[in-house]
């Protein structure tokens, strides 16, 4: 076997690591939830409200990675031999199993196909992409989110559906609308186009509700998971590592020193080191290639990192570490990882001590989370946390 010698750069390493080149951890891997529990989310097998502000295994040693919805009453979790399960919130057959039944401990939707693929999901529907390539979706899709090139009112899956296509892992769940990035770099979009999210370089109106197919997005994007992420702005590194920004702008969460909404994407600076973003509500998250972490939009409860609670509309590093690895992040709450596998936290924690500091403290910088992780996850409007240990 070729031994590779140098210095490597953190996305260089992510790359490695996607490509399976080289493994981060080879031991067990659990599965752990703090917060709400309002629809059995902790995955429990228990249908009471017991919320945690400790975390509490799922069981299982071979999880992968895991996302919640926006709601964060619904997770969606792969495991290591490419498996995908979910539990929790069931309307509009978000979990896959032909039905609209709720479950408090996770059930299979999907078989394992020998190696990882990765997940998302929003409010309305959830997605997931096979090591195949394949791109999978199934929920609610009444305004063309599952890209069937069919919608309405009534319009829903409650088993998997394929979208045609050879899609690499970058993909990403929004509400009423996805997006992903094709193995060859070409980064496509569907479902509803209010504030210009689509990136078509027009807004919402009535004859021009959105697309119930994809629709590209004109450049070279990078296909490394983390590359792309959007909600209702949409934040999407190139090839180049250049960052683009386009969307609802209201609180300057695009980060472009202004609060205007843009339908086409616009850059953010001009640095071309960017490695990993988060855009969920109104908040931005990202990690550069020197492992610094940055964070601009809305900062009610201190959930950029910042130690205030200042609004920033163009990107503001988060202390002056150089160990972070990853990050996610919404309007009121933040999380990242570090290349030591610690975990860490910030915004709000006082609803159901979601956080896992075993406290319902608010913390406007970060904070430790007990153990080592591969994958954290923030919450939203429930506020609910998971962890993988």
């Amino acid at each position: 076997m070729t031994t590779e010698k140098g210095v490597w750069n953190i996305q260089q390493v992510r790359d490695k690591q996607l490509q399976s080149a080289w493994k981060t951890y080879s031991g067990p891997q659990e599965l752990w939830l703090a917060g709400k529990n309002t629809t059995g989310q902790l995955g429990q097998n228990e249908t009471a409200v017991a919320n945690r502000s400790s975390p509490v295994q799922i069981p299982g040693t071979t999880w992968a990675e895991v996302i919640f919805d926006r709601q964060y009453t619904r997770p969606l979790g792969m495991k290591t031999d490419g498996s995908i399960w979910a539990w929790g919130d069931n309307e509009d057959g978000n979990l896959g199993q032909n039905n609209e039944t709720q479950y408090s401990s996770p059930v299979q939707v999907m078989g394992g196909s020998g190696s990882i693929g990765s997940v998302d999901a929003s409010t309305t529907h959830s997605m997931a992409v096979k090591s195949d390539g394949t791109l999978w979706a199934w929920g609610e899709g009444s305004k063309g989110q599952l890209a069937n090139n069919s919608g309405g009112p009534s319009f829903y899956r409650s088993s998997p559906i394929q979208i045609t296509g050879d899609w690499s892992r970058n993909i990403s769940a929004g509400v009423n609308r996805a997006g992903g990035v094709k193995t060859d770099g070409t980064l496509w979009m569907w479902g509803y186009n209010n504030d210009g999210v689509l990136g078509q370089n027009e807004t919402y109106a009535p004859s021009k509700r959105g697309y119930s197919s994809p629709v590209q997005i004109p450049g070279t994007w990078s296909t490394s998971r983390g590359g792309f992420s959007f909600y209702a702005q949409a934040l999407a590194i190139k090839g180049d590592g250049t960052l683009w920004a386009w969307g609802k702008n209201e609180a300057g969460n695009l980060g472009l020193s202004n609060k205007t909404t843009y339908s086409s994407p616009v850059q953010v600076g001009s640095d071309t080191t960017w490695a990993w973003v988060n855009a969920k509500h109104k908040g931005s998250y990202a990690v550069k290639t020197d492992g610094t972490l940055w964070s601009w939009g809305y900062n009610s409860l201190g959930g950029l990192g910042h130690n205030n609670q200042t609004e920033y509309s163009s990107p503001k590093q988060v202390g002056s570490g150089t160990d972070w690895s990853k990050t996610w992040g919404n309007e009121t709450v933040g999380a990242g990882l570090k290349t030591d596998g610690t975990a860490w936290m910030w915004g709000r924690n006082s609803q159901a001590g979601q956080q896992g500091h075993n406290n319902t403290t608010d913390y406007s910088s970060p904070k430790q989370v007990p153990g080592n992780y591969i994958w954290i996850s923030p919450a939203n409007l429930n506020n609910q946390n998971q962890f993988i240990l």
